[in-house]
């Protein structure tokens, strides 16, 4: 969707979609020159879910993921999300599971001991796979700012301390679209005999898709910019196969695309870097990508 210099854009492509989706949101400029070259500058801003599964982090540090969570968190242990604006959001809601341990998760801004804007204390819950979900108050410090979540027990033992699958930014502004009451009077379209075959006769349902490349994919915000057989923010899955399927050192290629970013080979729109993502899991992905096929 374009827009002029000065414009909004109504963000409701997500209701209806669960806790999934992204927008990605890109203004570039380019003044008219003169006796130099013009000058060009380009932003690229993403609009996440207020839940974030916390193995999509944007740094995780000292713990591992495993089973769709961070696993093996001892103190000291941190990750980070970046660039967030905490306008409105009044608290913090962690899933968590503890064996034995009751510590704490310090949220600071810009580094791990930067400005403190929350502090949630857990109680152990009797097992690492027996989860709760509790709040803790968050602090707006104004501005966009990288997110330090980390963990603290200054105390032995102070390794293993829990299991985290999620963590939720409450509170925040929804608009409202009012639906015109005469649009609301309006009698449904008939449905032609033709719709009504090509419902019908569409065959059985499509068998989801079990590769593990796509199901990381599906957990990222790879379908954001990317669709399967068409162009969308990015190029197609059929595109890239179609490039490289034939190239044999593609992969690794690929792979280290996906984990740095970079621009220039489809046009001058950046690929978001991707640095949470292990190399194994960015060549599962692209292992998938180019065994996509027309």
């Amino acid at each position: 969707m374009l827009l002029p210099q000065e414009g909004k854009v109504l963000l409701s492509q997500h209701p209806g979609t669960g806790e999934e989706g992204r927008y990605l949101l890109t203004a570039s400029y380019t003044d008219k020159g003169g006796a130099i070259t013009p000058l060009t500058r380009k932003e690229t801003m993403i609009l996440r879910p207020s839940k974030v599964q916390v193995e999509d982090a944007d740094v995780i540090y000292n713990m591992e993921k495993g089973n769709g969570r961070l696993n093996n968190i001892h103190n000291g242990s941190h990750f980070v999300i970046k660039n967030i604006d905490l306008k409105d959001i009044a608290r913090l809601t962690y899933r968590y599971g503890s064996l034995n341990r009751d510590a704490a998760i310090e949220v600071h801004i810009d580094n791990k001991k930067g400005q403190l804007i929350s502090s949630f204390n857990f109680k152990a819950t009797g097992r690492m796979n027996s989860f709760k979900e509790e709040s803790a108050p968050i602090t707006d410090p104004g501005g966009r700012h990288d997110l330090f979540f980390v963990f603290v027990k200054l105390d032995t033992p102070s390794r293993n301390l829990a299991s985290l699958d999620w963590v939720r930014f409450d509170g925040g502004k929804e608009v409202i679209i009012k639906t015109d009451s005469v649009a609301k009077k309006k009698t449904p379209a008939k449905t032609t005999a033709a719709q009504t075959a090509a419902v019908t006769t569409s065959g059985a349902p499509k068998k989801a898709n079990t590769h593990p490349g796509y199901t990381l994919m599906a957990k990222s915000d790879c379908m954001t910019c990317h669709k399967t057989n068409e162009k969308l923010i990015g190029p197609s899955f059929i595109q890239i196969a179609s490039k490289y399927k034939s190239q044999p050192a593609a992969a690794n290629k690929l792979a280290d695309k996906i984990i740095s970013g970079g621009t220039g080979v489809w046009g001058n729109l950046p690929m978001i870097p991707h640095p949470q993502l292990s190399k194994k899991d960015a060549a599962l992905m692209v292992q998938y990508i180019l065994a996509v096929k027309k």
